[in-house]
């Protein structure tokens, strides 16, 4: 029990202090973070993942390699106010950005040629979030085809 003085009126409290883990699936040191581009977290498509974010701590990176072509699905489930995620292969020509995702479940899809990419999850509040991204197969249907570097052109 503590007691503190206010303006000459005694106040009696006291309190219990308790640790709740964030339950994410990369851990986090301060010397081991996946906040910049040379340091990202690894990630398996088809894979859940969970990250949290912190005052300390506003941006997470992965890095995923596609060994084919197609569709790049991620389904979001927000806690924060806002977040941002960034979707960027290593050649800088292939690149997705969705600003201000709020709370709750959302998807997004997009093109992708085979590549390495790096997903970054950025954000100024703090809270959880988590993703799982799968990789739809492409299928062409007469004149429908892939053109390199440019939108993709057909039915997937």
């Amino acid at each position: 029990m503590w007691q503190y003085v206010y303006w000459n009126v005694d106040v009696n409290y006291s309190f219990v202090p308790s640790f709740q883990a964030s339950g994410e699936t990369v851990n986090e040191s301060i010397t081991s973070k996946n906040n910049e581009v040379g340091c990202a977290s690894s990630y398996k498509l088809n894979k859940n993942t969970k990250g949290q974010f912190a005052l300390n701590d506003n941006t997470d990176i992965y890095k995923v390699t596609l060994k084919k072509s197609g569709m790049l699905k991620f389904t979001i489930n927000s806690q924060l106010k806002s977040m941002d995620m960034v979707v960027q292969n290593t050649m800088d020509d292939v690149s997705y950005h969705e600003y201000g995702v709020q709370v709750g479940n959302h998807v997004y899809s997009y093109f992708c040629p085979k590549g390495t990419y790096y997903i970054t999850f950025s954000s100024q509040d703090s809270g959880l979030y988590s993703f799982h991204a799968s990789l739809k197969d492409l299928y062409t249907h007469g004149i429908f085809k892939y053109l390199p570097h440019f939108p993709f052109y057909g039915r997937y």
